[in-house]
């Protein structure tokens, strides 16, 4: 019931908003962060049970690099004390760390093996964080302990946009008040809440705007907060423990946890979402929708989506466009309250007329999970799927595509889901695109 509450009140929170957009639950407050497909467990040092399955030989060389694991990984409640006091890294993250094992073998030295690795989205539907137009992040969160050292804090959240600009905010539990703070470019404490009586350890309701190279804090409604946006200046491989990344330089980066030696906490994680990361597309209209023996099925799914053509977006329906230009297409599905919550698959397909004459036949083509365009004979059996495994979320939002187009005439976008049942729903009316030459 408490987390239900902490939802229905950021519904009632983002209503007052003078952003206006669609907001996107990351985490609905109860159950695995990892299981609902926006964040992942990350820490350093590493734990053996996050690596990849190693020969025996190569995992005693990195028994001295690597720590246990944190305890309540994956839950609401995290405890970053890494088998002792004030150790590494430990929280929840946007991007992922994965070590390869391609090019590994008894020679490689252990810090080879812990640096040969690639940083990326957890879900790559994850929205732009574009501090130009403007966007909020909301969490709910309770510091139930801390510690940490000066300039430094247990718990923190770290927001970086688009372009490299962000914040980090550090969460202190203290004798007289508690406090957040700003950390500065080079990572000393600037703004804080001094000023204020504080108690960190209650569940509350955080709002973090930013725009226009600014951000205000909001907490229960009230600004506690303000000031400027940072380049931050930080050497991944100087930070002790040393970083394989940076997620400093990493666009759209998000970050909730411990992410110092000098500090640690336990802290429970409540609803987080953002707005305004999301541009408000066009309606598409109601969906269409078939079982498993092709038969049609009532559904109330409905459909939005739209271009944007180098970043602004086309505010109908039908967009027209050069084939230098990058196009953006962006979806989103309003689901069935029936089918919220179940496992599904998300489809992509699209028709292709070169000429756009109407008498023309269209070839069908369909998008595959690491973005492939395969010809596509319209057989439902042989119809490959472009996100895997995702729980449906009330409101579902898809990124569908992000380059230039591969060929110029009239090409119309399809986009839905398949659930485990073979009810396939797409949506009716579909994105246009008129695709010029030059």
């Amino acid at each position: 019931m408490i987390k239900f509450i902490q939802l229905i009140l950021l519904v009632i929170l983002w209503a007052t908003s003078t952003m206006g957009q669609a907001a996107l639950i990351l985490y609905s407050g109860d159950g695995s962060l990892e299981e609902q497909g926006w964040f992942i467990y990350g820490q350093i040092p590493f734990a053996d049970s996050r690596l990849p399955p190693l020969p025996t030989a190569i995992s005693a060389l990195l028994a001295k690099k690597i720590a246990p694991l944190a305890e309540g990984v994956g839950t609401a409640t995290l405890n970053t004390n890494l088998g002792k006091k004030n150790s590494g890294y430990a929280g929840y993250a946007n991007y992922q760390y994965s070590i390869s094992t391609e090019s590994i073998s008894l020679t490689t030295k252990p810090a080879q093996i812990l640096s040969s690795g690639s940083f990326n989205l957890v879900n790559p539907d994850f929205p732009s964080l574009d501090q130009t137009t403007g966007f909020e992040v909301a969490f709910n969160v309770a510091i139930l302990s801390e510690s940490s050292q000066a300039n430094r804090a247990g718990f923190s959240v770290i927001v970086i946009g688009q372009d490299g600009k962000g914040i980090e905010l550090g969460f202190k539990r203290e004798k007289k008040s508690d406090r957040i703070f700003a950390q500065t470019e080079k990572f000393t404490e600037a703004e804080d809440t001094h000023e204020m009586i504080l108690d960190l350890s209650k569940p509350t309701d955080y709002v973090l705007k930013v725009q226009e190279g600014k951000y205000v804090l909001l907490m229960n409604d009230t600004e506690v907060l303000s000031g400027k946006l940072r380049v931050y200046q930080f050497n991944p491989a100087k930070s002790s423990p040393a970083l394989p990344f940076n997620p400093y330089k990493t666009p759209n980066f998000l970050f909730f946890g411990d992410d110092t030696d000098k500090g640690q906490a336990q802290f429970t994680l409540g609803t987080i979402a953002i707005a305004g990361a999301f541009t408000q597309v066009p309606q598409l209209g109601l969906a269409h929708a078939v079982n498993a023996q092709g038969e049609p099925v009532d559904v109330s799914t409905t459909f939005a989506g739209g271009t944007l053509i180098s970043g602004e977006l086309v505010p109908q329906v039908r967009s027209t466009l050069n084939r230098a230009d990058k196009a953006t297409i962006v979806g989103e599905i309003t689901v069935a309250p029936e089918h919220v919550g179940q496992l599904a698959q998300i489809i992509l397909y699209a028709t292709h007329n070169p000429s756009c004459e109407a008498n023309e036949d269209k070839v069908f083509y369909m998008l595959d999970t690491v973005g492939n365009i395969i010809e596509w004979n319209q057989n439902l059996e042989e119809l490959v799927t472009f996100r895997d495994n995702v729980v449906l979320q009330p409101t579902q939002f898809v990124k569908l595509y992000e380059d230039q187009l591969p060929a110029s005439g009239c090409i119309d976008v399809y986009f839905g889901y398949l659930l485990a049942n073979g009810v396939i729903v797409v949506n009716e009316n579909q994105i246009n695109m008129t695709v010029k030459e030059s």
